[in-house]
């Protein structure tokens, strides 16, 4: 039983991590293609929609024991996270 759980957990943040490099990913091809500072919001939207539909895809592949929404959720504070940090190293330039 207590394998199991361990299983479970080391499974979920398996999935966790093997979504953040397509996350970033995505950040950048939105960044490049709305290059208008203010549509961030709309950015971040098409990322988590496209990073949903990734979800969905893998849940026909794989288990997944986490509610897709906390997936989200999760990946939404990633996004928040990598703008920062690529704003702060100057990779991308926040709007004044």
């Amino acid at each position: 039983m207590v394998f199991k759980k361990i299983y479970d957990i080391l499974g979920t943040v398996i999935i966790l991590a093997g979504l953040i490099k397509p996350t970033i990913e995505l950040i950048k091809v939105m960044e490049e293609t709305f290059e208008d500072p203010k549509t961030g919001i709309h950015k971040k939207n098409l990322i988590l929609e496209t990073m949903g539909e990734i979800i969905d895809g893998m849940g026909k592949i794989i288990p997944i024991n986490l509610a897709k929404e906390k997936i989200l959720g999760f990946l939404d504070n990633v996004i928040d996270i990598i703008v920062k940090a690529f704003n702060i190293v100057g990779i991308f330039k926040k709007s004044e």
